[in-house]
């Protein structure tokens, strides 16, 4: 598959093009006792958060985050891992956006999900 032209593609800027922010996903393995209401307040009072969701699988939560620099996104990442609830932290730098963000929740009526009318039991 080819690569979308330029002109099309929707970037997420960084520092090398003197654009917007550097943006990661980081994913958060807890401690067995970690005080989660602890770490929920401190991923809540960051300002480097745009959103963060506990989650199943491998990682406990996941957090989006903004920041201006990869300097920036380091320290953030660093003041995570040094949470007391916190066992590990990996992350991910977001390149481009490939779909529009939408609302986590039930499929919307465009895309529903599981059997349809047409579909017999």
């Amino acid at each position: 598959m080819a690569p979308k032209p330029a002109s099309r593609r929707r970037s997420v800027a960084g520092p090398s093009d003197g654009g917007g922010p550097v943006e990661v996903l980081a994913q958060v393995v807890v401690r067995p006792d970690g005080d989660l209401a602890a770490f929920e307040a401190a991923l809540a009072g960051s300002p480097a958060v745009l959103s963060a969701w506990q989650s199943t699988g491998e990682a406990d939560y996941v957090a989006h985050l903004a920041c201006r620099s990869l300097r920036d996104v380091e320290a953030e990442l660093r003041r995570v891992r040094e949470h007391p609830a916190v066992r590990r932290v990996t992350a991910q730098l977001l390149l481009h956006r490939v779909t529009a963000a939408g609302p986590a929740g039930p499929a919307s009526p465009a895309r529903p999900t599981g059997p349809t009318g047409s579909e017999q039991a």
